[in-house]
């Protein structure tokens, strides 16, 4: 059983919502619409807990929002009573650091049409956990294993998000004071840019000895300056939040430091065990808890340990270009390339002449993409095009 809670200031909207999710969320969900009065009453108590939680205290009272698996919170709430003057970032910002809410989705933030962000920017500095349009409420790509059209390849399977948060909460609850890069392990070929490194800057201490701990405290990208919270669990939940949307929506859109199997398989083709002619068979590589058409044994001693703080199977990519028992790493002149390209826009592979070419502009020697480039979607920003 899962319980998804919506909140829209506009009650006419939030039923349209409340009636899409019914549609397509999974049989044993339950969807409720969370009403003014009760949307402002649990608000008041994060806000309570945030203001106890600078006197190192913990306010006991119980929130609608702690049980709740994932959240959807419109951005703007102009509308909504109280004198609350409040935005959905604010109240994501309460949820995730004041509150035992699962995943967080924001509602319209950035556009309210479905739109595909060509530079891939997962808005680090935003609490919410996923940003989408509310035309991509019941999207198949969201919900569905298996799906047609529109699905961005950042998206992850909304069913499996709440349990993979739990289990990432779980994984550090004891690890509080360890090296965030030493607990994943990351391989000395592992180079991270600045710009990624600086997610994890607190004062006076190197990238590599920032603890789960400093983070919470003392970066710019948890707790608010004056913000605190004595709850050791609720800071595992903070981090295991944070940290996992600085590497599913920071690090692996790159894929040069993590890779996943779609992108493994274009560059590495002799890994890939299916159809090879097949699009959906290759399309098989991107299915959540589908048996991957990849040789993962050659491989497997380069993949990133910790499954749960990410959507998909992942690998670290300089390890893997190394491995000499990979065919185009010992013999590269052999090198054939795959009958497809994987397009970032649906997930899915398609012949290269029905394919878009994009440049992310990211910081990464594979910032070439390809989009199926859909009549529906708008892409911004169109520079980054290839037409």
């Amino acid at each position: 059983m899962g319980k998804i809670l919506i909140y829209d200031d506009l009650s006419s909207r939030l039923q349209q919502w409340k009636d899409s999710l019914d549609v397509v969320k999974p049989d044993e969900w339950d969807v409720d619409a969370l009403p003014d009065e009760v949307f402002r009453d649990h608000l008041k108590i994060l806000f309570e807990r945030r203001k106890q939680s600078r006197n190192d205290s913990i306010v006991n009272k119980v929130s609608v929002f702690d049980s709740a698996d994932i959240v959807f919170i419109d951005y703007d709430l102009i509308e909504a009573d109280g004198n609350l003057n409040l935005t959905g970032e604010d109240v994501a910002y309460l949820l995730r650091c004041y509150s035992k809410c699962g995943y967080i989705v924001a509602i319209n933030q950035f556009r309210t049409d479905r739109t595909f962000d060509l530079t891939m920017n997962g808005h680090l500095d935003k609490f919410a956990d996923l940003h989408i349009s509310e035309a991509d409420i019941a999207s198949e790509g969201l919900w569905k294993q298996e799906w047609k059209g529109f699905r961005p390849s950042t998206w992850p399977y909304l069913p499996d998000a709440p349990s993979l948060y739990n289990a990432r909460v779980d994984d550090i609850k004891n690890s509080l004071g360890i090296p965030i890069i030493e607990f994943f392990e990351f391989p000395d070929s592992a180079v991270i840019s600045d710009s990624l490194a600086n997610f994890l800057d607190v004062p006076e201490k190197e990238f590599s000895e920032v603890t789960f701990t400093d983070f919470v405290k003392k970066s710019t990208n948890a707790l608010k300056p004056k913000d605190a919270q004595p709850d050791e669990e609720m800071m595992a939940r903070i981090a295991a939040a944070r940290i996992h949307k600085w590497l599913e929506h920071g690090i692996l859109p790159l894929q040069n430091i993590l890779v996943d199997a779609p992108h493994i398989a274009l560059r590495l083709p002799s890994l890939y065990i299916g159809e090879t002619e097949s699009a959906d068979s290759w399309n098989q590589l991107n299915i959540p808890n589908e048996e991957l058409p990849l040789n993962i044994e050659v491989i497997k001693k380069h993949q990133f340990s910790h499954e749960s703080w990410l959507s998909r199977p992942v690998w670290f990519w300089r390890d893997v270009q190394n491995n000499r028992d990979i065919q185009e790493v010992k013999e590269p002149w052999k090198f054939e390339p795959p009958p497809f390209v994987f397009c970032e826009d649906t997930s899915h592979f398609v012949q290269e002449e029905e394919a878009t070419e994009f440049d992310t502009g990211r910081p990464s020697s594979y910032s070439l993409r390809h989009i199926e480039k859909l009549e529906e979607i708008a892409y911004i920003p169109l520079r980054q095009l290839f037409t």
